[in-house]
Parts: structure tokens; sequence; C-alpha cells
């Protein structure tokens, strides 16, 4: 069994160097001769290890079907041993020795065999059947002397030690736990809903402004809720055929209000947070995944890039020429709105849409949704045989990493936690801000 594993862990080191190689002569000259060959060598490697691996399940699975029948092979003769204690008879003696005999020859013909093979991975496995087939040896000799001998006396005696010092019955239950898969899994969810409203204010305060970034700000007002925020907007038609339609001046650009109006609120709709740990033997993995649902945040560092047209976004079809503002209506002079044909450039475009210090806060603003996977931790404690020695009784190795992977997220190649605003109780705001980073970490827990 473990030539199977050595197997699996050359091939699948040896797949991996033909893959790079492979790539490596591909890049090079994509018609290359020697990427073809480190391909094909690849595959063989990749087929020569999952042979490895399944013929490794196969004989592992068929030495845990011959230890199962084996341990009820040992609680049979385990009933044999109670009712010989109870009710001992010289006539008996002779067919229990044999029956013995035939227990210690299918222990030895079973470790010599595939019981081996599955038992020598589990060291704890191994030192109970090796306790158990030694101790099997010393009643052997008891037993070839009791039929040269015939001393009754000390072969019950024998029994009565065996069963003392041995303990077989707790022995076949340690030996029955080795064989289950021990994997615990722990799951805990957690899902937070609220809104803060205000209710009242200093007396004669209907608004306290949270904080003011030029023409955006985030407030709170009685009876509305915590963390609004206010801003421009682009000029839209009311009602009529067009209602909703930007309109543009004659130049083909959006007019922008002069007032502020709510665009959003920076409080989410709920949280959401998902933790589950698994263990095998004294392996432990555990992740967290956590969700923010809901809530708007405003993005000055996007402004400042559509601005500077170094976003992505002033690219369209790979060049920036004109455009049309789309769903964008012009007046036609007589009171009335006719459909926008005007094109723009993207400089003047986005000239329009982020000029100024902050830009036209419609345009920036964002849904803070988001769902990453904030924590996983993989940890191994040691066993505590092999600690027996040493003044520790615990160690704990583990790897560590945070903010590992952004699931969903709306803001264009920013972190919506990453706010400006850390001087006030402000959210909704992000301007510059450093970026979250992703650390790793390696940790020993030591106990004494």
């Amino acid at each position: 069994m473990k030539q199977y594993i050595k197997t699996f862990i050359y091939g699948a080191i040896l797949s991996i160097i033909l893959l790079v190689l492979s790539i490596l002569f591909w890049i090079i000259n994509s018609n290359s001769w020697f990427s073809s060959f480190f391909m094909g060598g690849f595959s063989s490697a990749i087929f020569v290890a999952v042979f490895a691996l399944i013929s490794y399940l196969i004989d592992r699975k068929n030495s845990v079907n011959d230890l199962k029948a084996f341990i009820l092979f040992l609680e049979s003769q385990y009933e044999i041993l109670k009712i010989y204690k109870q009710k001992y008879k010289s006539s008996e003696i002779q067919s229990i020795v044999y029956q013995i005999y035939n227990w210690h020859n299918e222990i030895t013909e079973k470790r010599n065999k595939k019981l081996s093979n599955f038992y020598s991975f589990n060291f704890k496995l191994n030192k109970e059947l090796t306790l158990l087939n030694s101790k099997l040896d010393e009643l052997y000799i008891w037993l070839i002397r009791f039929t040269e001998n015939n001393e009754e006396e000390s072969i019950f005696a024998w029994f009565l030690f065996l069963e003392e010092e041995l303990n077989i019955e707790q022995n076949i239950k340690n030996i029955k736990s080795y064989l289950n898969l021990n994997i615990t899994n722990y799951q805990n969810e957690c899902i937070s809903h609220f809104k803060n409203k205000i209710i009242d204010l200093y007396e004669g305060v209907n608004e306290y402004g949270i904080k003011t970034f030029d023409d955006l700000k985030i407030v709170a007002r009685t009876g509305s809720y915590y963390g609004d925020i206010y801003g421009k907007k682009f000029q839209r038609v009311e009602s009529g055929e067009h209602a909703g339609k930007i309109i543009v001046d004659a130049q083909g650009l959006p007019l922008v209000t002069s007032d502020d109006y709510y665009l959003g609120n920076q409080q989410p709709d709920c949280m959401l947070g998902w933790t589950n740990s698994f263990s095998y033997k004294n392996i432990s993995l555990s992740f967290l995944i956590d969700a923010r649902i809901g809530g708007n945040i405003y993005s000055a560092t996007t402004a400042n890039l559509y601005k500077a047209g170094n976003a992505a976004g002033t690219v369209i079809n790979g060049t920036r020429g004109e455009f049309v503002v789309p769903n964008s209506v012009t007046s036609d002079g007589n009171g009335g709105y006719t459909a926008n044909s005007n094109a723009v450039t993207p400089e003047l475009y986005w000239g329009r849409a982020a000029g100024g210090n902050i830009g036209v806060g419609e345009a920036f603003l964002y849904d803070a949704t988001n769902i990453r996977l904030r924590n996983i931790t993989v940890g191994y404690d040691f066993e505590k045989k092999w600690l027996e020695k040493t003044p520790l009784q615990k160690v704990r190795v583990s790897f560590v990493a945070n903010n590992v992977w952004m699931i969903v997220n709306h803001l264009e190649g920013i972190d919506p936690e990453s706010i400006s605003a850390t001087n006030s109780n402000a959210t909704g705001f992000e301007n510059g801000a450093a970026p979250t980073s992703r650390s790793f970490t390696f940790n020993v827990t030591v106990g004494f």
C-alpha cells in the first residue's frame, strides 16, 4: 500500500514538472516539438498517478474489510473466554485450547497479509494489535505448558490475567473506533438585519451632517435613516413619454442639478456570516464567509480615474471614439423634448460627470453589496504520545489566510471596506483609501 502512495506522489510531481516544461516551450514556440513531447509525458504521468491512487483505495478498502472480519472473530472468542471463566470444566479445556490456537493463527495470518498493509498507517492501531499479538504469543506458550503438564490452575489463572491486563473487550472497542472516518463538522450561520432610524435630534435641529465632501454629504435627518447620502444628479425628464431620460445640452453633454438629492443610504439591509469547521483525526479546517447585502457607497477614487481617462470604462470597443449619451433627450425649444443625437467624446463626457472635486454623486454611487471568503485556517494537533517524554502538553501548528477571495463586489476594483472617513461614522464614502490587505500567517501554539 505504501508503494501505491509513493507512486502517486512521484507521478503527481512528475506530471507538474512536465506540464510546466510543456507550457514554457509552447510560450517560446507554439509549434515546438518539445512542447508536444512533454505534454505526452504529462498525460502518461497523470495516468500512472491516477492508477496508483485507485489501486491504493481498493487495497485500503479490502484491508478495512479484513480488519472488520477480524474484530468479529475477536468478539466471538471473547464470549468463549467469558463462558470458560464462569463455568470451568476439565473436559472443555482441550476444545478451548484448539479454539485459542486457531485464534492465534488467524491473527498471525492477518498480520502477515493484507491486514498489515492497513494498520501500518496508523501508529496507535498498530501498537494495539502488536500488543495483542505478543500477549497471544505468551498465551500460546501457556497452552503448550498446559497440554504438557495439565496445569489446570495455572491456565485458569492465566485467563484471569489475560482479561485483566489485556482488557480484550476494551481493545476490541478501541480497534473499532480506528476504523471510523471521524469527520466533525461544525457549522454556524448568523444573519443580522437592522436599520437605524433617527427619531429625534437636538431641539431645533432636523439635520446633522455626519460628513460633507464638497457636493456630497452624509447626514442624519429626523424621521429618516441614519447615513443618508445626498448629492448632485443628472437632470431628467419628470413626466411624459420621455420620463426618466437624461437631459443634455446643445453639445450633447448631460445637465446636472443645482440642488442636492437623496442618492442612497450607507447602511446595509443585512449582514450575513457563515463559518464551518471540519476535523479529521488531528487535522482541522475552518473557513468564514461573510456578506454585506445592500447599502450604498460613493467612490471618489473611481471618479478621479474616469476624469483622468485611466479607467477601463472610458474605452468603448477598444477605442475612445465619440458616442451618444444613452437614454438621453434634448430640448425641442417648445417646452418638450426630442431624442438626442449629438455625439460627444469620452473626455468631454467624463469631464462633465466627474468634474470638480467630487463629480456628480449619482454617476459614482455604487451598491456596497459584497460577499467574501474572509478567512481560512488549517491546523494540525500533535499526537499526545509524541509529547510524552517532553514537558509539553499540547503543540498545534496552523496556517491562516485572511481576506482570501472577494466573491461578489460591485465597486470597480475597490474594496467597499476601504473607506476614507475613518474619523467619523460615515462609511458611505471612499476617496483614495488604501486597499484592504491579504495576509498569510503561520502559527505555533505550545501548551505546558
